[in-house]
């Protein structure tokens, strides 16, 4: 199909979203994968392509599908995976925690052995 099959102007075509291949994935998601990683959620990609590879030789020769593989397992991990640590970063802003001058605090009324704190 060469450039000028379509005289729509490019302004004015639909642009297609969503796949351009079929899912080589679908068949063995349910029935290979998941189990794996619902018994061990920390496996990686790698190690279920192997998995893959040696219980379906014919359908996966090569490492082609990892990539896949890998954009699979990130979303089914953030929903369904394990419960991960929150951490809340403290990073110390210059100037912040010493923006109070504590040196003069007569209004205290602090006194020492019945004098005023100097």
């Amino acid at each position: 199909m060469g450039f000028d099959a379509d005289p729509t102007p490019p302004s004015k075509r639909k642009i297609a979203h969503g796949r351009t291949v079929s899912d080589p994935l679908k068949r063995y998601w349910e029935n290979d994968l998941l189990p794996l990683l619902e018994m061990d959620s920390a496996l990686q990609a790698v190690t279920l392509l192997r998995h893959l590879q040696s219980a379906h030789p014919l359908a996966f020769p090569d490492d082609r599908i990892r990539r896949t593989l890998e954009r699979r397992v990130r979303p089914w991990r953030a929903l369904s995976g394990p419960e991960r640590d929150i951490i809340f970063r403290q990073t110390p802003e210059p100037g912040y925690m010493g923006r109070s001058d504590f040196t003069h605090a007569d209004e205290l009324g602090v006194m020492i052995a019945g004098q005023p704190f100097p």
